[in-house]
């Protein structure tokens, strides 16, 4: 979990995956359909391959979410 004037993000390693999570996800621009989830804040990014890691996606919705906490 990370915090910055608050609970930004978080990362969850599952058996087949791991998840990149937003607490405030639904308020995040996604332009790239890249978060899942269906609940009133929370969304996540589910990573099955290493390959398909997007830096500098990450970067700038973890940025986006920081500036949520202001």
């Amino acid at each position: 979990m990370y915090s910055q004037d608050g609970l930004v993000c978080y990362i969850a390693p599952a058996k087949n995956h791991v998840n990149l999570g937003f607490y405030k996800g639904s308020e995040l621009s996604d332009s790239d359909g890249v978060l899942q989830g269906t609940g009133k804040q929370m969304r996540h990014i589910q990573v099955k391959k290493v390959e398909t890691i997007n830096p500098d996606l990450y970067i700038s919705m973890i940025r986006e979410a920081i500036e949520l906490n202001k």
